[in-house]
């Protein structure tokens, strides 16, 4: 039976081949694909759908992956745009992604165990990367925390009244630096911050990045509210006091829970979500358990 991708596209719209199985994920957006090794060299139809999927779905659980390689997940990023590094800046880590298969683990990396709050990644850059895939090695049980939640921007966008989408249309976002960005979303970065003194201040640069706050996806031409805990104000003609309501008001309106699809992680899982139209936040976990994930990030563009 055929049901709608996060972009309005009807699954049986896509060249799906009759040997992968999908299905819904979540509430607001992303599939489940079953039938797909990507371990092995795939037939061009198979990637293709594949392509498709991560285009329109809003995130997409490939399922039962085992042992799945560097060199494997690096061959995704591959058909996703090719591998994306994020540029070498002051990003309040101590150390830094050098490669482009990271492995995330057994406390979470640089995320670490503590929450992570709404964001699109590297959304401060000006480049900013089209996908990231996270694959499962070991992972805590559900009840011990460490799922992760996807927004769907689209409808975030569809929610608001019409004169605010009016409004907002061909507005300008000034982004955080990704330092403190990070800071904003990360609780274990920002607690990091903290222990070697550093907290944002007045006397801080402005970030130079420049983004908009309404996204066309380069695929679909759907519309997203693409404003996130990264952002720091809007861009305007009204006074700073107003820009700044309006900025928080936005923040709130994408974190409301009813634009949000629950993911509970299982070992073996590649999970691939398109930060061109979706956001993603995550709960800490119990460091009594775990969580060992592969990460990857794919593609690369300036946001329109």
């Amino acid at each position: 039976m055929s049901h709608v991708l996060a972009s309005g596209v009807e699954v049986d719209a896509l060249k799906i081949p009759p040997a992968l199985a999908v299905e819904p994920a979540g509430a607001t957006c992303g599939v489940r694909v079953r039938g797909l090794d990507l371990g092995a060299e795939l037939p061009g139809e198979q990637v293709f759908a594949l392509r498709q999927l991560a285009d329109h779905a809003g995130y997409v659980v490939v399922e039962d992956q085992e042992d799945l390689r560097a060199e494997s997940q690096l061959r995704v990023c591959e058909w996703l745009g090719g591998p994306y590094l994020p540029p070498d800046n002051d990003d309040g880590l101590v150390t830094r992604r050098t490669q482009f298969v990271s492995r995330l683990g057994p406390d979470g990396g640089s995320a670490g165990q503590s929450q992570v709050h709404p964001h699109s990644d590297n959304q401060p850059a000006w480049l900013t990367p089209d996908f990231t895939l996270l694959y499962a090695v070991e992972v805590p049980p559900a009840s011990a925390g460490g799922r992760t939640e996807y927004a769907n921007l689209f409808q975030a966008f569809a929610a608001l009244d019409a004169d605010l989408q009016e409004r907002l249309r061909g507005r300008g976002q000034r982004m955080l630096s990704q330092k403190w960005g990070n800071y904003r979303c990360f609780d274990a970065i920002r607690a990091s911050l903290e222990a070697r003194g550093e907290r944002p201040s007045e006397q801080d640069e402005p970030s130079p990045v420049v983004h908009p706050a309404v996204r066309t996806h380069p695929v679909s031409g759907t519309l997203a509210l693409w404003v996130s805990y990264m952002t720091d104000t809007l861009v305007g003609d009204e006074e700073a006091d107003e820009l700044r309501e309006l900025t928080l008001r936005l923040q709130e309106h994408v974190s409301r829970d009813d634009f949000y699809s629950l993911h509970e992680w299982s070992p073996n899982q590649l999970v691939i979500w398109d930060n061109r139209c979706v956001l993603h936040r995550r709960e800490a976990w119990n460091p009594a358990y775990t969580r060992i994930m592969v990460g990857a990030q794919a593609g690369c563009a300036r946001p329109f």
